[in-house]
């Protein structure tokens, strides 16, 4: 078991009606939750984004050689980077949920 310090203020914080009754560990499972299904849903708008503005995925966007066939401009780069990255955030964001998922049945 984790020691964790809590500041006074953050303590009261959660002891808030509406967070419910249950103990600490109860109360912060929803709140990770909620902050990784919010980060997972900016990933997905950046991915969706992408895809339409492209017309294609991004496998298809790497096969095709996008970037090259753009001159390497900073646009189409940071496209790419930017669809890469909310990507694996889509698979990072989905893993941690797993964690949790799994850890509230333990």
């Amino acid at each position: 078991m984790i020691e964790v310090q809590l500041r006074e203020q953050t303590k009261e914080l959660l002891n808030d009606p509406l967070l419910g009754s249950q103990d600490l560990d109860g109360k912060i499972r929803p709140l990770l939750t909620a902050e990784y299904l919010r980060q997972m849903g900016r990933y997905q708008r950046t991915e969706q984004a992408l895809t339409q503005k492209y017309d294609m995925t991004f496998d298809d966007f790497l096969a095709q050689r996008i970037t090259e066939r753009h001159g390497y401009t900073w646009e189409v780069e940071k496209d790419a980077i930017e669809w890469e990255t909310a990507l694996g955030g889509i698979q990072t964001m989905l893993r941690k949920l797993n964690e949790v998922r799994e850890a509230s049945y333990e």
